[in-house]
């Protein structure tokens, strides 16, 4: 049987003193598998990821073992769409996804080669059960079949922000047939330690956020009224969680809601329907509903742990209803769009 060829999948926005540290110590780890190679995806990055590549990467690039794509089209972090398109530009039979933090260690590319010959029925996995804490970083860590991902559409594309996107994709790898086998060899899994705040800096929520409020509902529930730069909204209630999970809460079923939202003057209006009034302390109140205020919270670190969390209750509502669908494949027929550069020249389509 002839080796396998491996793709170590890696993209990057804003990450380049991670990239700095992990891509050539990757490469130099994996360089004696004949058949490995590394694509690397910028997702429109703004901190000279582009120009360390031409200045530092060259010889790899050269070689062929490093394949460097630039995309300029995304204004924010999209962590399903990046990885559909990454893994949709890799050539390998077997596609590994190693975010930009993590090393592989020596012989990464070999152990997957070992693996995936001796079980053509299986995708790889760092630890889905959360185990072991200090394997968090690793925990995107992932390898399958090319075929088998886009057989079920990759990562489901509604699922936007940091949360529960590589379990529904391994809940779907599963519905396909093939079992989780785990990674225990924890050489292979290291990675650069950091808070979560840096994994959601760049997504949509925290660079487009404008307003949140909060209105109190009862001990164990709140309403939750976002407003985005966009003028886009999203209103939701969240009541305690009361199966054992990592969440801190669970969406109220039926109760997301998402539209367009205007102001003027002192007045806020929902799909220019709902209209709520301001007041000077920061409350907002539905005209002709007395049933309790929105109130403003504007605190940073406040407001990044809910963008955190509701990320995940968010996601978790999907994964939740892809399990109880037994769904299989996502994102219609189409997924991981987009047009990118080739090694800073050639224009790519994939579509």
């Amino acid at each position: 049987m002839g080796l396998l060829k491996i793709s170590i999948c890696t993209v990057c926005m804003n990450r380049l003193h991670h990239i700095m540290q992990t891509l050539p110590a990757n490469i130099e780890n994996n360089k004696d598998y004949p058949e490995v190679e590394f694509v690397l995806l910028d997702y429109n990055s703004s901190d000279g990821l582009e120009e360390w590549v031409k200045d530092n990467m060259d010889i790899y690039l050269k070689s062929g073992v490093l394949k460097y794509y630039r995309t300029e089209e995304p204004a924010f972090f999209d962590r399903t769409h990046s990885r559909n398109l990454l893994f949709k530009l890799a050539t390998g039979e077997i596609i590994s996804n190693v975010d930009a933090d993590n090393f592989t260690g020596i012989g990464y590319a070999a152990y997957l080669n070992e693996v995936f010959s001796n079980n053509n029925d299986i995708y790889v996995v760092a630890d889905t059960k959360k185990r072991y804490y200090f394997l968090r970083n690793a925990f995107g860590r992932f390898a399958c079949q090319k075929k088998d991902y886009l057989s079920i559409g990759g990562m489901d594309e509604t699922m936007k922000s940091y949360g529960s996107e590589t379990i529904d994709l391994y809940e779907r790898l599963s519905n396909l047939g093939r079992k989780e086998y785990v990674i225990r060899n924890t050489n292979l899994l290291k990675a650069i330690s950091h808070a979560d705040e840096e994994r959601i800096e760049n997504e949509f929520f925290l660079k487009n956020i404008d307003r949140f409020y909060n209105k109190y509902l009862s001990y164990d529930s709140s309403e939750l009224l976002f407003l985005f730069k966009d003028h886009s909204y999203e209103k939701c209630k969240i009541v305690s969680e009361l199966v054992e999970t990592h969440l801190p809460a669970t969406l109220l079923e039926g109760s997301l809601e998402k539209g367009t939202w205007s102001e003027d003057g002192e007045n806020v209006r929902l799909n220019n329907s709902k209209n709520y009034k301001k007041s000077d302390n920061g409350r907002l109140t539905e005209s002709d509903n007395n049933d309790g205020a929105f109130y403003q919270i504007d605190d940073a670190r406040f407001l990044q742990n809910v963008a955190k969390n509701y990320s995940f209750i968010v996601n978790n509502d999907k994964l939740i209803q892809n399990k109880k669908d037994k769904s299989l494949v996502v994102n219609g027929e189409s997924f991981g769009k987009g047009r990118v550069t080739y090694n800073f020249e050639t224009l790519v389509n994939i579509s």
